[in-house]
Order: structure tokens, then sequence, then C-alpha cells
């Protein structure tokens, strides 16, 4: 069995895609495998992909969706098509460090952890470091999730056996919604202190801000099953951790 499969969907990702595979290449770890699931792109992203494939010393296991599916599908396909003893979760726009996976992963198995996640740091669209995301190391339960999302997808490695069929569910902030439901299961996640994953963020305007305080209000809602002072509560926490990061 391959100890890691890397999930990378992709959808028109072609101007930050080759920098986000040769991260997964680079890797320290040698048992990986790297499954890339593209969205109906229509860009040159498929193209690259191909190329890719060529390129890589890896396993680079690949899929075409015929029409656009949204992120969680496509996520969920990746997830059905690995083979690794632990999944591990990239977008085709972020970027890890070489020893991110070989790290976590050693840490995971010494500790028997199903569940974990890291701190990382943020960049613009062209690369420039912005604010690290920092969080204190240690277990994370239900509760903590549903003080707001704690766990930046780049980060998170799960063992395959417990994840259910279709983790992530079709709605926004799907990420969140699926670590709230994975964590049901395992009880508690954990957090490494360190920081080998760099997330790109191409727009903080003040619109895509608010639409989010949205989805996070209904994943609480409808998947943390939080209802009238307790969703207030917890909504309130998420703002507050949101407001402290800026």
């Amino acid at each position: 069995m391959t100890l890691v499969s890397v999930i990378i969907p992709t959808y028109n990702s072609a101007d930050t895609l080759w920098e986000t595979l040769l991260s997964v290449e680079n890797q320290t770890l040698d048992d990986l495998e790297i499954i890339i699931v593209d969205d109906s792109s229509s860009d040159y992203t498929v193209r690259l992909i191909n190329k890719f494939k060529e390129y890589s010393n890896r396993t680079v296991r690949t899929t075409f969706n015929s029409k656009n599916e949204g992120v969680a599908m496509t996520r969920n396909v990746g997830i059905s098509m690995s083979r690794g003893e632990y999944v591990a979760f990239l977008d085709s726009d972020d970027i890890w460090l070489p020893d991110k996976l070989k790290m976590q992963v050693s840490k995971m198995m010494d500790r028997g952890i199903a569940f974990s996640f890291t701190n990382y740091e943020t960049m613009d669209h062209e690369g420039t470091p912005l604010k690290a995301r920092k969080l204190p190391a240690g277990r994370y339960s239900l509760d903590d999730f549903l003080k707001g999302n704690p766990a930046g997808l780049l980060t998170v490695v799960v063992k395959r056996s417990v994840i259910p069929d279709n983790l992530f569910p079709d709605t926004h902030h799907e990420d969140y919604a699926a670590w709230i439901m994975l964590i049901r299961k395992v009880k508690y996640a954990f957090l490494f202190e360190e920081s080998h994953a760099k997330y790109r963020i191409h727009n903080s305007l003040s619109s895509n801000k608010i639409k989010s305080m949205f989805w996070t209000f209904n994943v609480l809602r409808n998947f943390g099953g939080l209802h009238g002072l307790s969703l207030m509560i917890g909504f309130l926490n998420y703002i507050l951790r949101v407001l402290g990061r800026e």
C-alpha cells in the first residue's frame, strides 16, 4: 500500500499549477502518489497535467470530469481513487515546503493520530509572503472546531481508514463541514506547530469576507448542529477569530 495519497483538484489552474505540483514532486517523503482530478478546465491546465506526468518520477494518476462538478465532488473523486494509508489535500494554487509530508506523517504514525493539521504561511498571488496563520499546537476537539475552522485544508492529513464516503459535502466551506463531520468520528484532531505550507490569497475584498461569514453560519447550523444561543455564540467566536488574524 502507498503511504500517502495527495489529492489535487484543478480547474483553470494553469497560472499556478506547475509550482504546486513541483512542491509535491520535491517532497522528502519517498512513498507517495499524486492524484490530480481536473474539473473540466477550459484553459491549458490539462496540457500542464499531461506534461507533468511525463516529467514526474512519482506515481501520478489523473482523471478528467466531463463537466464542471465543483470542488467538493472533485475532491471526493480523488479520495475514491486513492491507495494510500494516509490522504493529504492540496489545492492547485498552494505549495508545500519539502519536509511537509515526512514531518507530519511520521508524527502521526508515532503517536497513532488519525487526523492532523499544521500551521501555515500566507502569500499573495505573486508569491510574496504575507502573514503567518499560527494557532497553539495540541489536541483540537469538536468544541474547538465549532468556534471556527482551525484547519487549513492545505495542511490536513487524514488516515484513509477513517474517511467516510463523500467526505466533502456540496456546500460552501465544504472543507470546514468535512472536518466537523470527521472529528465527530475520530474525536479529536492534532495540530502540529510547524509551518511547511503556503496558502495563496487571491482576493481579500470585504464582499468575499461577508459571504464567508454567511457560509460559516450555515456550516455551524447545518453540520455543526448548533441552534439558537449556541449558534450565535459559535458564530461570534468565529468572527473574533477572523478579526484576531487580520
